[in-house]
């Protein structure tokens, strides 16, 4: 379904009221959302651009074709057929040694289930099949050495493939197919990117290898206890081999995918494929150019491999100081070993000279983590407890990081994916450009390397608490705990010119340029006041054309994460038990990401101070209550009255938080020199993107709710047989968890020249319109995620011998 289906929806007016279609074409009458009905535009514009005899035709066409990609949507059969097999084994050898073997077996098929959310953004044939195949075996061995000697070794190997493949094309996708179609798929179109939906086949559909992983793993754990001393020591070598085959590693889709920034420039594309519309295809202009906004495409090799070790070695002392105090001091080292990149893919050919940072290999060996904890009975009687703790953890590289970055280095035999404006000699909708294609320099490819500093990710944590306990069974316990995150990844373009433009003329050079963006409208306007200008450094040029985005995977950002937890608690009750918690937070960082791969660059302005960068984190919830309860009813009766009544337990559990933030984004191109989309075209991600007068995350969804139960019965059978009989439903009230909204809160407009002149250089200035979405911050899916779901009841049943 589109992201705001009466935006999506919404039809032009039969007829036009308060002003001419050549007024809203020049531009000097031009439909707003405060105004008039904004689609008007959009019929005119078509009018125009395929010379249609009247604007009562332009509706005709408009409504028809809205018709016809309405029946794109729908409900989307989905299904999830899963199978596990875990049989286990275990052996006694002898009174000192105990074997233990597992083995896991898992397949998951599910047709249409690449996409889980109950809804989304897609057509009916853009969800994807997903399959999983995974076996992996499991082998421990515990021995006991001596009386305070014992020892642990595990081996375990896996194998997990992850498939993923487009579902049949929809009839109306079909006729998108052509000649030059990738695998005889339609591509992906992006339709009313602010409001709409994406038809067509999406990215991951061409992944028959997503990864390939195997993996193995050697561990040996001692525990020796010594006088006051629990020493525990040892270490774990994890080797990971994945191979990827899919031509959606770089930054594109391999069938091609066409972004279309209003529905009117799609239906011209329609009606139209060699063009009508001027530079930019900005809403109400003309010309001989194709309408989309912007049009890119994946070629080279689709298959990679890469094998990873980590190291990890410990050592920890639980030391039992005095009668009231346990101390617990531990160490940590952690390395892992990559390689390098891939040669092939960075020497030098006729066409291609790769830059030097291309070889650089991360290799972080300084990973040493300190951890301390006590526990202090205060009076010795266990009834007043504080407990502290500090640790130093690291995370590892992703080996998808590493695998992006080492395939993506703009060589002919890597992969490859460029970006067409519709004035760089894309193709014409819905072709797509032969698999020869080589890259220009105005479609230059995206490339990526790893910082030479690179670190791997560091977590400081440390928490204090103070329990009491009251009575014989219920405990109170305050907490502070904080987490620090330091040396996060973080993906910076550097190849964007930032150094100004002469004379503020994009016609003088690559300079950047400064765009006074002006809100257009009366009325609602959003959160910029209605007429406000806004001066606005705009990136137009590359520094080395050979390429578009140089990526510089690095690790300089840091979060914060503090918070103060309050909990009630009674686990001893025969009838009752319950735990309550309330927990105050503030997370705060430099714009942190969550990206499993590169973007092309993080940063809202990649050369300005990382602390213009710092706020509430997207992950901020600054209030979270929890409770959850067991209600059980022991056995008390005897024959069919025990049968009926006893045995019963009810677990009820609730879960209420503030909603999670996010920003408001600009949709479009801020000027027609701008080489990237967003305020200041550098191309930030929709995720961490925002405006600066407007603030990152400041904006929040609506509080969650969730009530969830289970119901258990136990039957006694036989002395060695019970049968236990659950019921448990999932958000019980079927509350609507808000999951996403629309973030777009302004579209750009066309760019007015002080003077149009294709051969001036003098001082120039560029104005843009802001149109304000007034669909901005509206619902566009709930309980739509891993964490809520709409009501969901299921029943199960277990027998215990």
């Amino acid at each position: 379904m589109p992201s705001s289906p009466a935006a999506f929806f919404q039809a032009p007016d039969a007829a036009l009221t308060g002003t001419t279609c050549a007024a809203i074409i020049t531009g000097a009458g031009k439909v707003t959302a405060a105004t008039g009905n904004i689609v008007d535009a959009q019929a005119c514009v078509l009018q125009a651009r395929l010379g249609l005899a009247s604007y009562a035709s332009a509706v005709a066409l408009y409504n028809q074709d809205l018709a016809a990609v309405s029946s794109n949507l729908g409900v989307v059969p989905r299904s999830g057929d899963q199978t596990i097999n875990l049989p286990k084994l275990d052996w006694q050898i002898n009174a000192k040694h105990h074997a233990s073997f597992l083995f896991n077996r898992l397949r998951w098929d599910s047709p249409g289930g690449v996409q889980t959310q109950a809804t989304n953004t897609y057509g009916v044939d853009g969800f994807g099949n997903d399959f999983v195949k995974l076996d992996y075996g499991l082998a421990r061995l515990d021995s006991v050495l001596t009386s305070t000697i014992t020892n642990e070794v595990r081996y375990q190997y896996g194998r997990e493939l992850n498939d993923e493949t487009a579902q049949p094309t929809s009839a109306y996708d079909a006729q998108f197919v052509n000649g030059t179609s990738y695998q005889g798929e339609p591509p992906s179109i992006s339709l009313q990117s602010t409001n709409g939906f994406t038809s067509g086949v999406p990215y991951y559909s061409f992944r028959p290898a997503y990864p390939d992983e195997r993996k193995w793993q050697a561990a040996d754990t001692v525990n020796w206890v010594r006088g006051q001393h629990n020493f525990k020591f040892g270490g774990d070598i994890v080797h990971n081999y994945d191979i990827v085959n899919s031509l959606s590693l770089a930054a594109q889709t391999p069938n091609g995918g066409y972004t279309y920034q209003y529905l009117g420039n799609f239906f011209a594309d329609l009606a139209k494929p060699s063009g009508s519309c001027g530079s930019g295809a900005t809403e109400y202009n003309v010309g001989a150019l194709p309408c989309y906004s912007t049009y890119g495409q994946n070629f080279g090799q689709a298959a990679f491999d890469i094998a990873t070790t980590d190291y990890g070695f410990f050592f920890q002392d639980n030391w039992k100081l005095t009668p009231k105090l346990v101390v617990d001091l531990g160490i940590r080292y952690d390395y892992q070993s990559v390689p390098g990149p891939y040669q092939a893919l960075i020497q030098p050919t006729s066409t291609y000279t790769p830059l030097p940072q291309f070889s650089q290999k991360p290799s972080d060996k300084n990973n040493i983590g300190p951890r301390v904890g006590f526990a202090y009975d205060a009076f010795g009687k266990g009834t007043t407890v504080v407990r502290g703790g500090f640790g130093m953890f690291y995370g590892r590289m992703l080996n998808a990081t590493l695998l992006g970055a080492y395939s993506s280095t703009g060589s002919p035999l890597a992969q490859i994916g460029v970006t067409f404006r519709n004035n760089q000699g894309g193709p014409s909708f819905p072709s797509i450009l032969a698999p020869t294609f080589t890259p220009t320099a105005l479609a230059a490819p995206n490339v990526q390397y790893f910082d030479k500093n690179f670190q791997n990710p560091q977590a400081l944590e440390y928490d204090l608490t103070v329990q009491q306990q009251f009575g014989p069974s219920t405990v109170l316990s305050v907490s502070y705990l904080a987490s620090l995150g330091r040396e996060l990844p973080n993906f910076i373009n550097t190849n964007l010119i930032n150094t100004p433009a002469a004379n503020n003329n994009a016609a003088n050079g690559k300079g950047y340029t400064t765009v006074n963006y002006t809100v257009a409208g009366t009325g609602n306007c959003g959160p910029l006041a209605c007429g406000s200008t806004y001066a606005t450094k705009v990136y137009n040029g590359y520094a080395n054309p050979a390429f578009q985005a140089v990526t510089d995977i690095t690790s300089n950002i840091n979060s914060s994460y503090n918070a103060l937890v309050f909990e009630l608690a009674n686990k001893t009750n025969k009838y009752a038990s319950f735990d309550l918690s309330y927990t105050w937070s503030h997370a705060l960082d430099d714009n942190q990401n969550e990206s499993t791969q590169a973007s092309t660059n993080q940063l809202l302005d990649p050369n300005a101070p990382l602390s213009s960068q710092y706020g509430d984190s997207a992950f901020n919830v600054p209030n979270r209550f929890i409770g959850y309860a067991t209600l059980q009813y022991p056995k008390r009766f005897s024959g069919l009255a025990s049968t009926v009544l006893d045995g019963w337990n009810l677990n009820p559990i609730v879960q209420l938080q503030n909603g999670l933030p996010y920003s408001l984004v600009t949709s479009g191109y801020g000027s027609g020199a701008a080489i990237l989309a967003g305020w200041d075209g550098a191309g930030a991600p929709a995720a961490s993107s925002y405006i600066p007068e407007v603030g990152r995350n400041s904006f929040t969804l609506r509080r969650t709710e969730v009530f969830d139960a289970r119901l258990e019965k136990q039957f006694q059978l036989h002395d060695k047989y019970t049968l236990q009989l659950f019921g448990e439903c999932f958000n019980i009230f079927n509350h609507e968890n808000y999951t996403s909204a629309n973030t777009t809160g302004y579209n750009f407009g066309s760019t007015t020249l002080a003077n149009s002149a294709t051969t001036y250089t003098g001082p120039q200035t560029y104005t843009t319109a802001l149109q304000y979405n007034t669909s901005f911050g509206s619902t566009t899916n709930a309980n739509s995620n891993y964490v809520y779901s709409p009501r969901q009841v299921q029943v199960a049943a277990k027998l215990v011998f």
